[in-house]
């Protein structure tokens, strides 16, 4: 199942489940949506063009597409204010602590770059898609590499930042669309990829830290692919996950799994990945 719906479940209906496989990374539930809005506010600020205004739809795309692609580019051809951007997207994604890119992250943002620039309307009590009333960047601690000509200080003091309708990250109005505890009773096995651009690596980052603070780290096991993709794990990998929750569940043997909060990422999913993609930056070492 998918990870919002796998944490949801297994967090607001404790004791109804044995153990959850989330086969798709939301496993941070509405921090998707504050992602996806970090990003279009990022969009907004270093391009210089006025998103967040854009009165519908319609105006939105052709603004996107006629100011905002001249502006940054596409990735593999940026202009300067682009590679900020980039630089601004890599850490939003989930670049380990000390500033190392994910493995295939670019490869994945090809496929997601203009997607992910998410209109929400001004009125929010008009706002249909209840992820988008519910979106926040009201925590959210931009970083950029240094050297770009824009620094971290002036990044977080400028970018506009959205916040949520009244009520619509509720635990007891809205719990679906609160934002996650972290307390399991469960096992839990969540499987991800680390350039999927649509569900970053940096929601099972978020996630972990929640478990942590809520004292049930121990109940989650996170796996990661070394792929540019959305939900990409084969069927013999899913089939292996669940056997070994099965595993887990019925005789208390923990699988393993990654830690996705070390501080060098540079080798994260090996075990997991059956095949390294040539553009991987470790495709050439283990290539006889």
């Amino acid at each position: 199942m998918g990870g919002h719906i796998v944490a949801a479940s297994l967090e607001l209906r404790p004791g109804l489940y044995q153990g959850g496989l989330a086969e798709c990374g939301l496993v941070d539930g509405i921090s998707i949506a504050d992602y996806l809005m970090a990003y279009t506010a990022a969009a907004e600020l270093i391009s210089g063009v006025p998103l967040l205004d854009a009165p519908d739809k319609d105006t939105f795309a052709r603004t996107l597409n006629e100011r905002v692609v001249p502006a940054l580019g596409v990735p593999g051809s940026y202009t300067s204010r682009g590679r900020q951007f980039d630089s601004v997207v890599k850490y939003l994604m989930g670049a380990d602590q000390a500033g190392n890119d994910l493995p295939l992250r670019v490869q994945g943002l090809h496929r997601r770059y203009l997607l992910n620039m998410m209109h929400r309307s001004r009125d929010l009590e008009k706002e249909p898609n209840p992820g988008l009333r519910a979106a926040s960047t009201v925590h959210i601690r931009y970083r950029i590499d240094p050297g770009r000509g824009l620094n971290e200080d002036e990044l977080n003091a400028r970018v506009r930042r959205v916040r949520p309708a009244k009520d619509a990250r509720s635990p007891s109005l809205n719990p679906v669309y609160s934002e996650r505890t972290g307390r399991l009773t469960v096992p839990l096995i969540t499987l991800h990829e680390t350039g999927d651009a649509w569900v970053p690596l940096s929601l099972e980052q978020s996630y972990r830290r929640r478990t942590i603070a809520a004292g049930t780290g121990h109940l989650l096991v996170q796996r990661v692919m070394r792929a540019p993709s959305h939900c990409g794990f084969d069927g013999e990998t899913r089939e292996q996950a669940f056997d070994e929750l099965v595993a887990w569940i019925e005789r208390g043997v923990r699988p393993e799994g990654e830690d996705v909060l070390a501080r060098d990422l540079s080798r994260i999913g090996l075990k997991w990945t059956p095949v390294l993609y040539p553009e991987d930056p470790l495709f050439a070492r283990k290539t006889p």
